[in-house]
């Protein structure tokens, strides 16, 4: 029975299956793993961002390109980005299995208010706040929509072109800053911790 041809054809057409099915699994794993990337863009140089990296730039305007699900406040589906900037490295001890209600950058309540385009115009050295990000639509965003992707979700950008010190608002490079420490929050389950890959921590060098 081993032998005959109708034996070979069942075997290796089922494998042919099989790995077929593997390969789309992996290829769909790769794809969501995908849109937990970070890149941070400068000068149409782009570098992608892994926690706890230094990264070292020009003294002059830089954009971030994360992914998101679209802010829907009227079924509560608050999908939203949270930035912090500090000059000192206060998010050190920020960790996977936090309880976003206990960090002081992001604990409910702590987001910024935007200029009145929606829009920050710069970005606030405020110590236990965090510039509040989302996309809803093109009237109510504080995001630029760079592409509508699959899995319901949002490439975004945040332009940053100046910074807000001492009451002061400059350029990056009028500001004379020579580093930043930056956190980004993902809450992408909406339950209030920080899990896996929903927490990415920077340091920004800037040089002249």
């Amino acid at each position: 029975m081993k032998n005959t041809p109708i034996y070979w054809i069942v075997t290796i057409s089922f494998l042919l299956v099989l790995t077929s099915a593997c390969s789309i699994k992996n290829i769909k794993t790769s794809t969501l793993d995908q849109f937990e990337n970070i890149t941070l863009i400068q000068n149409n140089k782009s570098f992608l961002v892994k926690d706890d990296m230094t990264i070292t730039l020009k003294s002059d305007e830089f954009s971030f390109e994360f992914y998101n699900k679209r802010y829907n406040p009227a079924n509560k589906e608050y999908y939203a980005t949270s930035v912090g900037f500090s000059f000192d490295n206060d998010f050190e001890n920020y960790q996977t299995g936090d309880l976003i209600a206990d960090l002081p950058f992001f604990r409910p309540g702590t987001g910024m208010a935007s200029h009145k385009s929606g829009f920050y115009e710069c970005i606030f050295m405020h110590k236990d706040a965090n510039h509040y990000l989302f996309y809803e639509n093109e009237t109510d965003r504080r995001l630029v929509l760079v592409e509508k992707m699959d899995h319901d979700l949002l490439k975004l950008r945040f332009d940053i072109k100046k910074i807000k010190v001492n009451g002061v608002e400059n350029s990056i490079e009028q500001s004379g800053i020579d580093q930043l420490y930056v956190a980004v929050l993902i809450d992408r389950n909406l339950n209030g911790i920080v899990e896996k890959n929903e927490l990415t921590k920077l340091l920004i060098q800037f040089k002249p």
